[in-house]
This record gives C-alpha cells, structure tokens and sequence, in this order.
C-alpha cells in the first residue's frame, strides 16, 4: 500500500493486527520512512495519542516485490494516478493470488483495476475515517505548527465499510484486532457511487467558496451544491430524482446554525483539513466530475446542466490561480 494519509492508517492498524505491513512509494519519499512515521490519534475536545508507527518494509520499485508473496495489497492512491502504467506493472509482480483492496471513488476505477488483476481477487473499500498529513498549516487545534510532522487521524465507528465478499470479511475480522472497526455491505459498489455523487459535487462547490463553509451553505453557493448533487445522484441510480427542496433547504437552516458548535467541537480545524486534502486530491475531483457528465449523456444537457457548470467553474478558478 502507500504510505499516504490512507495507507498509514490501514497499515497502522493492520500491524496492530499482526500484519506484516509494506508500503510501496516513490523514491523520494523512501527516507521519510526511514525511522518511522509519527502518528496523531485525535479525539474530541482536542485531545489525542501519539507515538511513532515503525516496523514495516519499505519499497521504491515494483521490480523489488516480484517473487514475493502478499495477502493483499491495498491500493490507496486517488483515482486519475489508476491512468498511469505503473499498476499494470503492479499486477504482474505481485501475481494473482494476492487480494486487492480498492478504496477509489471513482464509478469506473473498479472496471480500470480488474483489467489488470483477477476481478475475483478485487474487493472494493470505503473510508469513512479523516486522516491528514499533521501538522496543518495555519491551524494551531489540536496541535501546534511545530508539533513532528506526521500523520493524524480521526476514527469514528465504523472506520470503514468493504464489499461483502470472502476478501471483505476477511478484512474486517483482521482489522478488528487491531482496534479498527469496519462493515460488509452487500451493495457496497452502489453504495460507494452514490455517495461520490453526493460528496464530489458538495465538495467542488465548497472549493469555489473558498473553502468556507459559511459561503457554502449561502443561497449562492448551496442552490449550486444541491443541484449539482442530486444530478449525480440521478446519474448513478439511472433515474431522474425529485428535487427535495424542503428537506434541503432545511438542511441548509441547520448546517448554518450548527456551525458555530462543529467548529468547536471538532478535533481539528475542519476548514483547513478540507482545503489541504481536496487541494491534494484535486485532479480525482475534476475527472470523477468528467465521469458523472459524460455518463449523463455527455453533451450539453439539463441532465447535467449544474454538474457542468461546477465542471467548468473549477476549472476556470483553478487555471485563475
């Protein structure tokens, strides 16, 4: 796996389990991990453990894992880095007796990754848990700018939800060990694509509101959000969606009410959590909205008429600086 924000935590907690964990990653980061990598377990009202997760293997080159043998292998890269060759190559050094975590939100990743490893083999994931590169710039709570870098992580219960197939159980029990808890859902593809369709959209919006979320739940912005939203849903479930004007906008009255309280009450600045990760990831946003437009019809269409509109704003922001 990597040795990003995800993959430190699943690994953190696969060794916990008694796993024999590796990370995969690009030379330069290889002496990084050299002496280990300081973990930031956060709780609520600012609290939070911390120690130094050593102990694993750490390799650089796909080349080096041939005749090696693997229970799995988790892929926690985002989804537009699936484009490249470097998973084929993947694919064939690690064979097709190790099972393959998925945990990209993309609706066609899973289709990209069973062109290169046994679909039998493949489960797919999903994350329900915050984790970031600590500490956040500019953000004093809980820990201070000069704190070791490392990484942080909020879990909540479940901390993650698998496909139910014998991979998914499998996983679930073995995590459990090591104090993480995760769910099988029968319908987890499913499950997985609507809430990409729900969160994507929300989450590029918030991106042209500056990362504010006062200016996200603003008539403006929030109309933008909702719209762009329930047209992903519709594209996902394959049937148009009546629009719940009500119930969102009465979520909107309490998102804005609450505010106040999630700020304080959250472990950590959730404001810059968002702007560094989905800056991170901030390709994966613009192709998984590419994949939502074109399944919708991929012309010019009131189907998705808001998604594009999101689509080319960001676009023009970001090329704006």
């Amino acid at each position: 796996m990597g040795a990003g924000a995800v993959g430190i935590v699943y690994g953190f907690y696969l060794q916990k389990a008694g796993a024999e964990v590796s990370f995969l990653v690009k030379e330069r980061h290889r002496s990084g991990l050299r002496d280990g990598v300081r973990t930031y377990v956060l709780k609520m009202w600012g609290r939070y453990a911390t120690t130094v997760f050593s102990g694993y293997g750490v390799y650089s080159d796909v080349a080096e894992l041939r005749g090696r043998e693997f229970d799995l292998v988790v892929l926690t890269v985002a989804s537009d880095a699936l484009e490249h060759s470097w998973l084929a190559s993947l694919a064939r050094s690690v064979g097709e007796t190790s099972r393959v975590l998925t945990l990209q939100p993309d609706i066609n990743d899973r289709a990209k990754i069973d062109q290169h490893f046994p679909p039998d083999r493949v489960t797919q994931g999903l994350i329900n848990f915050l984790s970031f590169q600590a500490p956040l710039a500019g953000a004093a709570r809980p820990l201070p700018e000069d704190s070791p870098p490392g990484i942080a992580w909020f879990l909540v219960r479940p901390s993650g939800h698998f496909e139910a197939s014998e991979t998914g159980r499998w996983l679930q029990a073995e995590l459990a060990k090591g104090g993480f808890h995760a769910t099988v859902i029968d319908d987890l593809p499913g499950v997985s694509a609507r809430r990409t369709a729900r969160s994507i959209p929300v989450t590029a919006v918030l991106e042209l509101a500056d990362w504010k979320l006062a200016r996200l739940v603003s008539p403006q912005f929030w109309s933008l959000a909702m719209a762009s939203s329930r047209e992903a849903e519709a594209v996902v479930s394959g049937a148009a969606l009546k629009e719940r004007a009500l119930s969102r906008s009465a979520l909107r009255h309490v998102l804005r009410l609450a505010l106040p309280i999630i700020k304080r009450m959250a472990p950590f600045d959730i404001e810059g959590y968002l702007a560094f990760h989905f800056t991170k990831v901030g390709p994966q946003t613009l192709l998984v909205l590419d994949t939502l437009i074109e399944a919708g019809g991929g012309t010019p269409s009131r189907q998705v008429e808001a998604l594009r509109s999101v689509r080319d704003r960001l676009r023009t922001k970001r090329a704006e600086g």
